[in-house]
This record gives structure tokens, sequence and C-alpha cells, in this order.
């Protein structure tokens, strides 16, 4: 009973006794009252009715996708067969009712209605049958352009943003937008959805005249939406110049930090870059083939801080038919149709090659890393408990007791996790310090990250930040990949002659006679009294002279660093080989090396 009560056709019929009833007491004026906010009601909901229908049957009808021209045409013949009917039943009906009935007019005893107070007539945009015809064929339309990618995306974009807590509707977004497809159609998409943007473009004039066009694309884009748009040139080369650091990060330093900028001096309170679950499969790859540990296998994050990562749900695929749908205008980096990036030949390469073989691939790798990151987050809660236990602290020197650890777990992993979690020390280094505890053999031996120096002393590791002074000394045993020196990485990769395709290089990479060198190399900072013979020339020359000469700014001297064989330089890092450990015509074997910034 209690249901019968509350529901709506019980409440309705209540509201017509009651209606009436008061009819029959009523008096004039208040009649006159209630016929006219009838009128009014009547004249809004005529109004409405129609615009309703638009909303609501073309939406209908979009979500029924393929399949919504075989139900349209299925209602149609049913309402047409159903009308036949009813015309053929009210027919028979009348010819066989009407001539038997009798009745009476009763015109004399019926109430007449009030006048109005006043009317207020609402016309409708369009009547309901035009409305009807319309929204059906907006809503075929949409099927039939295969329109569904703007609303499965635009859905998709929303319904993540709310599920991983990415962004609040009060709250003011910076879009770093290039130019490129992602980030145009992640503009789309924030302001569709009505949330409060500007937009920053960084022109880092690498690409000339590309770079100015990408410029005026994004500017006229924010002005198109009615958003605040800021632009800022830099100049990356010389950067690249004054910190040795590699082009890629570069223009990630300064682009993060123009980005803090922004946020601090306009008010923003989230920061959103426009990677894609395509990135973060191309990231996989890369750490994978890098040698990493399982947090390097996590992909990209989708939040850190302030900065979001709205469209890591969506593939490089959804965000082109999205573009193309839309008539969304964007600017391709020709940059990443080259070859030369590890990135783009995984991209152009390897990617399309997978996924002739499992065309599921995306979901597949979408669904791995997923799991890989749980499993990550669960282990970081471990090795919290553990770090707690296994490190303390004095006069600013970490010490890992390895004494007590747990036997039953894997003591390399924990060493890894332990070393990189917290100093960034990367793989094939926490290897080699787990072999040098091992074999009792790491007495004087360092081993560094871009920022962290440990050593192992009475079978514990001490790990302390590195030192302005610290030589930064590292062994490369023949056959190593990499080393570490600080901030910078060498990467070694041992090659025949006649897989050299040219010999001038850029002052990053050095190639050197490889049948001349005798191992371990040693990687450490440059001294005084320390001197080679520079390439093309027959002296021998100073270093320190040599960085006066070409005019090296004291900070660049500090980070300097120089690759020996013996006693002898093989090369002063990032730039210049010495003159002995040149290709000659007789070398058969090349030793090419590859600084990077980490």
């Amino acid at each position: 009973m209690k249901k019968l009560f509350s529901s709506t056709i019980f409440k309705l019929i209540i509201a017509v006794i009651i209606g009436i009833l008061l009819g029959f007491v009523a008096n004039e004026n208040f009649m006159n009252f209630v016929v006219t906010v009838k009128y009014i009601l009547g004249q809004l909901i005529f109004f409405m009715v129609p615009l309703i229908i638009l909303g609501f049957v073309s939406y209908s009808i979009a979500k029924m996708k393929d399949n919504a021209s075989k139900m349209l045409s299925l209602a149609l013949i049913i309402a047409y067969l159903s009308s036949i009917g009813a015309a053929f039943f009210a027919m028979v009906s009348g010819y066989t009712l009407i001539p038997h009935l009798s009745i009476e007019p009763v015109k004399e005893t019926l109430r007449q209605l009030p006048e109005l107070i006043f009317r207020l007539d609402i016309p409708p945009v369009v009547s309901v049958m035009t409305a009807l015809v319309l929204s059906i064929m907006i809503g075929l339309a949409t099927v039939w352009t295969k329109s569904e990618v703007f609303e499965n995306l635009l859905d998709n974009f929303q319904r993540y943003i709310r599920r991983n807590e990415l962004a609040a509707p009060e709250d003011f977004i910076l879009l770093t937008v290039s130019g490129g497809v992602d980030s145009m159609v992640m503009l789309s998409l924030f302001v569709r959805s009505g949330y409060r943007v500007g937009v920053a473009h960084c022109n880092f004039q690498l690409r000339g005249v590309e770079s100015e066009e990408d410029e005026e694309l994004v500017r006229r884009e924010a002005e198109k939406y009615g958003v605040p748009w800021y632009n800022k040139r830099f100049d990356t080369k010389g950067e690249m110049e004054r910190t040795g650091e590699s082009m890629e990060m570069a223009a990630r330093r300064l682009r993060y930090a123009w980005f803090d900028e922004l946020s601090r001096e306009h008010g923003y309170t989230v920061v959103a870059i426009a990677h894609h679950i395509d990135d973060s499969i191309e990231t996989f790859f890369i750490n994978l083939l890098r040698g990493t540990g399982l947090r390097g296998l996590t992909g990209i994050t989708t939040h850190a801080g302030k900065l979001i990562r709205p469209l890591m749900f969506a593939s490089r695929k959804d965000i082109l038919e999205y573009a193309v749908a839309q008539h969304i205008p964007y600017r391709e980096d020709s940059s990443n149709r080259s070859t030369k990036y590890l990135r783009n030949k995984i991209r152009l390469g390897l990617v399309p090659r997978i996924k002739e073989i499992s065309p599921k691939f995306t979901d597949l790798m979408r669904q791995n890393i997923g799991r890989l990151t749980d499993a990550q987050l669960f282990i970081n809660h471990g090795i919290q408990r553990i770090r707690e236990e296994v490190i303390t602290t004095e006069n600013g020197i970490d010490t890992i007791h390895i004494d007590r650890i747990d036997r039953a777990f894997p003591l390399n992993f924990v060493i890894f996790e332990l070393l990189n979690s917290t100093y960034s020390f990367k793989g094939d280094v926490s290897d080699a310090l787990v072999r040098a505890l091992e074999q009792n053999s790491g007495t004087g031996k360092r081993f560094y990250s871009k920022s962290h120096v440990a050593y192992i002393d009475r079978g514990r590791i001490m790990v302390t930040p590195i030192p302005a002074d610290d030589p930064c000394q590292v062994q490369v045993e023949a056959g190593a990949p990499r080393c570490y020196c600080g901030n910078s990485v060498l990467y070694f990769e041992l090659r025949d002659i006649d897989d050299i395709q040219g010999f001038g290089v850029p002052e990053h990479i050095a190639q050197v006679d490889a049948d001349k060198l005798k191992y371990p190399l040693t990687v450490r900072r440059w001294q005084e009294g320390d001197w080679f013979i520079p390439y093309g020339m027959s002296g021998r020359k100073k270093v320190s002279d040599y960085l006066i000469d070409h005019k090296v700014p004291l900070p660049e001297k500090a980070r300097q660093f120089v690759l020996l064989s013996g006693d002898e330089i093989v090369w002063l890092v990032g730039r210049r080989i010495d003159d002995r450990y040149r290709l000659t015509a007789e070398t058969e074997n090349v030793l090419r090396i590859t600084k990077e910034i980490i």
C-alpha cells in the first residue's frame, strides 16, 4: 500500500479529484487566478516540449549507434500499421455504434470558465512534429557520419577526470598546447566540458618557420575559444650550450619552470599535459630497452602533484578520429617522422609490427601497465616499511644496514628499490654495487646516481649527496652499456667500422678506435695537470688551457669530465677526442660513446 500511495499515478488522481471539488466551491476571482496560471504553465510546456524532443530523441538515437537505422525503420513500420489499424477500428466502430446512439445536447448545463486575468503567449520555436522529425534526422546524421567519436571521447574524458579526481569544477587549469593533435584535442575537450582554462604555448625556436606557424595556430584557437593564452620563446640552443644538456632535457626543464611561474602568477591550480596511452606504451619500451626496474615499466603517471594527464585513457587513433570528426586544426612536428630518436623508432617501427601480430595490442598494454602500476604501489608500501627498519641517518649520511633485511626477501631487488626510489640509482649501478657487496670487492669503489654517491663500508651501504668537489670517478669494464657521473650518463656501443655511416658526429658523441683502448676505462672530473692531444692537432695541450681558449664558463668547467684509457685522456667529454684514438684507415672496431644529461 505504501508504494501505491507514493506512486505518481495515485498522486495525479488525487490532484484531479481535488481540482474538481475546488471547481464546485471556488469563487470567480480564485478561478480567474487558476485559469491564468494554467494558461501560462501550458504555454511554457508547449514551448519546452519541442526542445525536450530535440534533446532526448536525437541523443537516444545517437546512443543506439549502428542499430539506429534498423530500430527507427521498425518503429516507423509499427507506427504506420498501428495508425491504419486505429483508423480502421474507428471506422468500423463508428458505422456500427453511432446509428444506435441517442445523444441529447446538454450545452445549457455546462459551466463556462472565467476570463484570464492577463495573457502571456509563448509560442514554441518549432512545432512538435517539426521537432520530432528534426531530432530523428540529427540522430541519424550523428550515427551515419560516425560523430559518436565526439560523443564517446567527450564522455570518456569527463568520466576519466571524475574517476581519477584529476580536476574539480572550481579548478583553474593551465593547458600546455603545442599545436599538435593531442594538445589541440585536449583544449577542445576541456572547453566543451565547461572547465575554466588558460593556454600556454612554448616556442623553442628549433624548427624555424614551423615553430612560428605552431605559435600562430595556438594563438588563433585560444582566441576562438575566448580563453587566456600565454606564449614564450626560449633560447633553447643557447641553454643547451650553457648547461651541456640534451635538447630534450633543456626543453623539458625550461617549459616546466615556466608553467610553475604562470601558475603562481595567474592562480592556476592544475597544469594539464596531453600525453596519451600510446605515449605511455612507448615509454614502457624505452625503459625496457635501457634497463629498468618495475617502476620504469609503469609508463607515464596520470598525475604528479598539480600536473595531470587527462588523455591517458585515449589512444592516438581515438584522438585523431576526434580531431577529424570535429574539424580541429593541428600541426604535425616534422621531427616526429625522424627515426634518429629512440621514441620514434619504437612508434614507427616496433609498435606497428606488434599490432600486426596482436590487433588489440593497445588495449592489452593499457591493462598490463595498469596491473604493473598496481604492483608497484604494493611494492612501494612494502619498501617503505623496510626503509623504516633498515635505514638510519647520521651527519647527513644514510646507512643501509644489510643485516636488518629479512633473508626471505630477494636482496638484490630490495636494495635496488631502496636505492632507486629514494636516491634515483639506476638498475645496472645497483646491480654492480650488490655484486661488489657479495664479492667483498667494494672497498674504495663509489657508485653514482644523478644526485647521490654510494659506497660500501663494513658490509653496509653508505649514501650521501654528491659533494661539490667529488671527482665522480667511475670504472668502466669492457662490455659495460653505460656509466653514470652525477647527472651525466655515458652510453657505450661497440660497432664494426663498416657499420659507421658518418665520421662527423655532434659534440655529445665520440667515435674512437676500440682496439687502442685499455680496460677498465675511467670516467672522472678533469684535474689540474690533465693534458691531451686535441683531434686534428699534433701537440699536447692542457685541459685547463683548452677550456680557457674555448671560453668555457666556470660552472661548465666544474662539470667537465674526461674519459681515460690508463692514464691517457681518450675524450674530453662533450668537446673533443684525443687524436691518438681517432678513426683511421686501419681501424676495425669502433667504440661509440654518447653523453646525455639525466
